[in-house]
């Protein structure tokens, strides 16, 4: 019997690749981020002879914003580990975002963007969870892979933006627009229902930000877990106290 992909590639494996990329923080952006975990992937596909493809960018269907809406947004998964033989797949997503830091190395500075809008990140990242649980649920009847199967997936956040992890639902005395959808350390997201804004936006200028998400059980019981992983050395820290801190957010999705 063949050893099946979702079990060589477990979360444990996926965060000890995770944690190997260390040494080449800090990303510059969140293509380098992906570029680099792919990398890993494939040097352990090569190196343990296993039959295995990475591809990035794939393009896995389509999906309605929301009821209301009939248009659709096509949708892409940032690395898929493809077993072509027994046509089965696992979808991993990326989210990298930045507060303002300068880390210098010998050959100059890596200067990294404050993207604020923490808001709209945690929105980001669950609209990936939802994504994956869709591929896993076989939703999407289009797409590259439309032929195979999605056997499980992993959401991976990683940041130096201590307001993904520090900012908790349950402390949270008057409910803000974000408040679905925060994913703050010791958070869980406990509703079945959509998870909506609380302060309904601009639909010209959010666009899809507007629709809800529904996340059905797949994160039920799930206590969000942010987890260390590189702090630069004092002297190295620019801008505020506790930018050069990243830390990373690892959720598994897999078959109810």
């Amino acid at each position: 019997m063949c050893e099946r992909i979702k079990s060589y590639y477990s979360k444990c494996k996926i965060m000890k690749f995770i944690d190997g990329l260390k040494e080449k923080m800090p990303f510059q952006n969140e293509a380098q981020f992906q570029h680099a975990l792919a990398m890993a992937i494939d040097k352990d596909i090569t190196e343990k002879n296993k039959k295995y493809e990475v591809w990035l960018e794939v393009w896995t269907g389509s999906k309605n914003l929301n009821e209301d809406q009939a248009a659709k947004r096509d949708c892409y998964t940032d690395i898929v580990i493809l077993d072509a033989a027994e046509k089965e797949y696992i979808a991993i997503e990326l989210k990298y975002k930045t507060a303002g830091l300068t880390v210098t190395k010998d050959y100059g500075d890596i200067r990294l963007k404050q993207q604020d809008a923490n808001d709209l990140g945690c929105y980001d990242y669950l609209w990936d969870v939802q994504r994956i649980q869709d591929l896993i649920s076989g939703e999407n009847k289009d797409g590259n892979l439309k032929k195979c199967s999605c056997v499980g997936g992993y959401a991976i956040f990683l940041t130096n933006e201590r307001k993904y992890w520090a900012y908790k639902r349950e402390n949270c005395v008057n409910k803000n627009k974000y408040y679905d959808f925060c994913i703050g350390d010791g958070s869980r997201i406990e509703k079945t229902k959509p998870l909506e804004w609380h302060s309904p936006r601009d639909t010209k200028k959010e666009g899809m930000r507007k629709s809800s998400i529904q996340l059905g059980n797949c994160l039920r019981d799930t206590q969000f877990e942010w987890k260390p992983f590189q702090d630069k050395a004092q002297e190295q820290r620019q801008n505020f106290a506790g930018v050069s801190e990243f830390r990373y957010l690892f959720l598994e999705l897999n078959r109810n």
